[in-house]
């Protein structure tokens, strides 16, 4: 017989038998619906890397490019802040920050006054301390326990509610004053606001608070030093235990000291020599500590971080200028500012002109979310037209 090669061969099924398949047991992957927030905040970083690296290796990109980077930036710092909230219970009224400032200081940054320059300090919860800043602990106004404000929503309360003490958000200064001018290429300018503003100073508070959490506290120290910044320190600031100055070593090399006693700050930074070991010229105030930089937006300048109550925005009015309809200014008495909003084109008409000005609103997440901001392409928070906020497209 020819067996060709499709044929099969006769079975003998008398003398045949089946074998049993033996089970193996297989280990089913449980695919997952969703990515954690640890990994979603990482992804971010990298994109805010590749977004990075794009900026250092072109000189000619478009203003788009780098309200791109800004953007990513800014979902990255929003997944932190939602990291840290979920670390602390779910709530930012849990949050243990124990001091923060408030206020802000004269327009040539004198010396701190009662008025303007102050600390909130809630280290006993259940005394909370609204306390004058050069002279740490002596009280102002009342110890009642509802003066226990928070730093994420409301850092603020009026000196003159009724009955003193009572906190309302909204109660003036309804909203954080804008930095101003922050651009790294105007240095004598705006190394004081990027140093002393209040608003620099509790968004560093901010960023410490956001890296004490271990996901949030990687992604940074993934992300390339062209969108990372330090404190960097000035003379009369108060300073408070855990901030974080950058200062240079003798070899060049940058270090970080963290505040270990409240001060304010005088003469000139302290330093750091030697090696084996390094010494620093100022121990009673300052210990070797980590790095808690600012992030930097598309244009090298520090992102700030706002608190719910908002952000007041606007330029000096100037009497010599004429303003369209939208226009912020604010008139300054002392070291208070009073924010408008021009209603019609004219010039010459100071406010509070009720025809031309009314009071202005600060920039608020709609939500009363604390949020991102940056000052956009010419560096200067106080000029509201270009600035970018996290909570907007």
């Amino acid at each position: 017989m020819i067996w060709s090669s499709n044929a099969r061969a006769p079975v003998d099924t008398a003398n045949s038998y089946t074998v049993e398949p033996t089970p193996v047991k297989c280990r089913v992957p449980v695919r997952r619906n969703a990515f954690t927030l640890i990994e979603v905040v990482i992804a971010m970083a990298i994109i805010v890397l590749l977004a990075s690296m794009l900026v250092v290796g072109s000189k000619h990109l478009a203003s788009s490019s780098r309200s791109g980077n800004t953007r990513a930036t800014f979902e990255a710092a929003k997944l932190m802040l939602a990291e840290y909230e979920q670390q602390i219970g779910g709530k930012l009224s849990k949050s243990k920050l124990n001091y923060w400032l408030w206020g802000e200081r004269d327009a040539t940054y004198g010396a701190p006054t009662e008025a303007g320059y102050n600390l909130q300090d809630t280290t006993d919860p259940k005394n909370p301390q609204y306390v004058f800043s050069p002279n740490m602990g002596v009280l102002k106004g009342t110890t009642d326990p509802t003066m226990n404000l928070n730093f994420w929503t409301c850092p603020y309360r009026s000196d003159t509610a009724t009955p003193l003490g009572t906190i309302n958000r909204f109660d003036p200064p309804a909203g954080v004053y804008s930095p101003g001018l922050v651009d790294r290429h105007a240095e004598a300018v705006t190394a004081a606001n990027r140093g002393r503003s209040v608003a620099m100073l509790n968004t560093h508070l901010a960023m410490i608070a956001l890296q004490s959490v271990p996901a949030n506290r990687r992604v940074v120290e993934n992300l390339p030093t062209t969108v990372l910044a330090p404190l960097e320190w000035q003379a009369d600031v108060v300073y408070l235990p855990g901030m974080v100055i950058g200062v240079k070593s003798p070899s060049g090399a940058n270090v970080y000291l963290r505040c270990v006693t409240p001060h304010v700050s005088s003469g000139s930074a302290p330093t750091v020599s030697g090696s084996s070991p390094p010494i620093i010229s100022d121990v009673a105030n300052w210990g070797f500590g980590q790095n808690a930089p600012f992030l930097l937006d598309g244009w090298g300048n520090p992102i700030c971080f706002v608190p719910g109550g908002g952000m007041q925005v606007g330029e000096l009015y100037d009497n010599g200028k004429t303003y369209v309809a939208g226009d912020r200014v604010y008139v300054a008495s002392g070291n208070t500012r009073n924010y408008f909003v021009c209603l019609q084109n004219g010039a010459g008409n100071q406010p509070p002109n009720v025809t031309y000005w009314q009071p202005a609103t600060p920039i608020r997440d709609p939500g009363l979310r604390p949020f991102f901001a940056s000052a956009g392409p010419d560096g200067n928070f106080d000029t509201d037209a270009d600035n970018l906020y996290s909570f907007k497209d």
